[in-house]
This record gives C-alpha cells, structure tokens and sequence, in this order.
C-alpha cells in the first residue's frame, strides 16, 4: 500500500475511480455472468423465476452461500437445474 500511496496521487486515483464508473474492469466473471443471465431470462420458461448474474458465477452460488469452490459435479448439477429453466421450444428446434 505503502509504494502505491507514493506512485498514484488522488488526481490519478479519482480518474481511475471515474473510468472504472464508465466502463468497470477487473470482474469478467460478473459481467460474463449478466449477460448468462440475460440470454437466461429471455429464454425462461414462462413460470420459471429469473436469475441474476450469480446463477452463472463459480463459486457464488446463491443456493449454497458456497466459500469453498464448487466441485465439478455440484456445477454440472447447477447448469442442469438451469437450462430445465429455459424454453423447451429453443431445445426443440
């Protein structure tokens, strides 16, 4: 903490702050996870409840409060409970 007080004074500190408020960087797995969710949720089926960014994020999963890393099984099990939340027509075609 100490070497970056003494390289990055508040001027340069607030333009990072800025930019990262434009264009947020260093959580790929949140975005990669809203767009999941989006693509998600327009292909839902109709009763199905709609997922956040988390469903699609590895170890947040919101059903467990999982802190340790999710095994592959729990994963595979958590897309499967998933897609059997999208539309049977998208399966169909």
């Amino acid at each position: 903490m100490r070497e970056l007080e003494d390289s990055l004074d508040s001027r340069e500190l607030t333009e990072w702050m800025a930019l990262h408020d434009i264009e947020p960087f260093g959580d790929d797995w949140r975005r990669t996870g809203e767009i999941a969710a989006i693509l998600h949720n327009v292909h839902r089926k109709e009763a199905a409840e709609p997922v956040t960014a988390e469903a699609y994020m590895p170890l947040r999963n919101p059903r467990t409060s999982a802190t340790r890393p999710q095994t592959g099984q729990e994963v595979l099990t958590l897309f499967r409970g998933l897609a059997a939340q999208t539309s049977d027509d998208e399966h169909n075609s």
